[in-house]
């Protein structure tokens, strides 16, 4: 009697250090897998990009009372790309007042040799356009509790932190956001929970592959994206 209840003692140890190995296991490895990438429907990914990258070289300019984050933001694109101009001479052609156009800065980056574009951008997107060193001017929300917009410039990455890194022209230097907040940034143009965005690059870099969205200027042609 005595030996069957050891057989029994036995096998429940057994089973219970099988559950705690298993569960160690599963532990491991679910702290250890890196961020997935969303499920975004455009066959984009993270596993062709490196696991971090930095834009090098886009300068910290500091928005003043006379100027707006957006032709800021363009400046330090255009002064990483060798473009010697200021926020000053880029605001007439670029604004109209103190609303943004979209238009005119891709029109004024083609004449200066450069493709660019107008575009909707989702994280996943915006991982991958940096890893291509694309400049992206890019039109956010303040903080996710507000309403009003500022443009900053996404310029780095790192995947196991999950977090992008932008230049900021409200504060003159660099903001961090989590990957998990990407979308409370967006100003829902468009009814989407992406950021619009500029986007300013070589001529030799090809951004076929990710199928943006285009942007619909008339979704803030006639609001003021920086009054509240």
């Amino acid at each position: 009697m005595e030996r069957k209840q050891e057989k029994i003692s036995f096998k429940k140890m057994f089973l219970y250090g099988l559950f705690i190995l298993v569960f160690l296991t599963l532990f491991t490895f679910v702290g250890c897998t890196p961020a997935t990438p969303p499920n975004n429907g455009n066959g984009n990914g993270w596993g062709d990009i490196p696991s971090e990258y930095t834009i090098e070289g886009i300068p910290n300019l500091k928005q003043t009372a006379l100027s707006t984050s957006f032709s800021v933001a363009a400046a330090m694109a255009f002064n990483s790309l060798g473009v010697d101009i200021d926020w000053f001479e880029l605001a007439p052609i670029i604004q109209q007042g103190m609303f943004q156009d979209n238009d005119a800065l891709v029109k004024y980056a083609k004449d200066n040799g450069f493709n660019s574009g107008s575009y909707h951008i989702d994280l996943d997107d915006t991982l991958n356009l940096i890893s291509k060193e694309v400049r992206i001017i890019a039109q956010t929300k303040y903080s996710p509790e507000g309403q009003s917009t500022l443009a900053r410039v996404p310029f780095g990455y790192k995947i196991n932190e999950e977090e992008i890194y932008l230049k900021d022209p409200g504060i003159g230097g660099d903001i961090t956001i989590l990957f998990a907040d990407f979308t409370e940034y967006s100003h829902g143009c468009d009814g989407l929970d992406d950021w619009t965005a500029v986007l300013i690059y070589d001529k030799t870099i090809s951004i076929d592959d990710l199928n943006l969205i285009p942007f619909s200027y008339p979704c803030y042609k006639n609001y003021n994206p920086e009054e509240d």
